[in-house]
């Protein structure tokens, strides 16, 4: 869960950092219209592509980490199981007696 968090902050600073750099060259650009328009198209495309890896590194790090859980709660499942028939045998054991 650690990694999602860690993940959906990456993204959330790319996102941000793109804003900023937009903003940055709306106030300091002396060029043309055209030319600024470009220039922020490029850096949404960059800020976007960042923030599309995040979210696909936030998915996989999501699925690993529900495959985990998965994966201890079967064991645990399991441990649970295997220590209900042993106490059941002891019953069944006094119980007979």
């Amino acid at each position: 869960m650690i990694k999602a968090r860690s993940a959906v902050n990456v993204m959330a600073g790319f996102l941000s950092g793109g804003l900023v750099a937009t903003a940055v060259t709306l106030l300091v650009a002396p060029q043309s219209g055209e030319r600024t328009r470009r220039q922020i198209k490029r850096n949404y495309m960059k800020t976007r592509r960042k923030a599309e890896l995040a979210l696909e590194d936030a998915r996989s790090q999501l699925m690993e980490a529900v495959e985990d859980t998965q994966k201890k709660a079967e064991e645990l499942l399991h441990e649970v199981s295997e220590e209900a028939k042993r106490r059941t045998a002891i019953l069944t054991d006094i119980t007979h007696r």
